[in-house]
C-alpha cells in the first residue's frame, strides 16, 4: 500500500481541504455551517471499477456533538488529526459508529 499523506489546510477561509492522499485515493473535506462532506476519488480498482467517486455527508452540528467538539474548534482540524483512523474504518462506517446516519452517494466507471 502506498504511504498515506494528509495535509490539514491552514487557510480557514477555504471551505475545502485535502484530507487524505495516496497514489490511488484522494479525499477532500468540504464543510459549511450546516454540512460536512468527505468527497473521495479512488482509482485503485475498488470492486472492479476503474474509477470510484463517493461523498459521505453528515450534519456538522451532529458530528460536533458526537465528538464533544465545541463551536469554537475547527472541526476540520479535529478530523484531520484522526484521518488515519477514519480512512481505515471507512468514512461512513466511522460516522455510523458515532451513532450518526451519513448520506452516501457513489459513482463508478468500469474498464472497457
Amino acid at each position: 500500500m502506498a504511504t498515506a499523506r494528509w495535509v490539514a489546510c491552514h487557510d480557514h477561509r477555504v471551505p475545502s481541504r485535502r484530507f487524505w492522499k495516496t497514489d490511488t485515493l484522494t479525499v477532500e473535506l468540504d464543510s459549511d455551517d450546516e454540512t460536512l462532506t468527505f468527497s473521495g476519488l479512488d482509482t485503485g480498482g475498488w470492486s472492479g471499477t476503474s474509477e470510484y467517486e463517493y461523498s459521505v455527508s453528515v450534519r456538522a452540528a451532529d458530528l460536533r456533538t458526537a465528538l464533544g467538539v465545541d463551536a469554537a474548534a475547527d472541526l476540520g482540524d479535529v478530523l484531520c488529526g484522526r484521518a488515519e483512523e477514519i480512512i481505515q474504518a471507512g468514512e461512513s462506517r466511522w460516522l455510523a459508529a458515532l451513532g450518526l446516519e451519513p448520506t452516501v452517494r457513489t459513482w463508478s466507471s468500469y474498464p472497457d
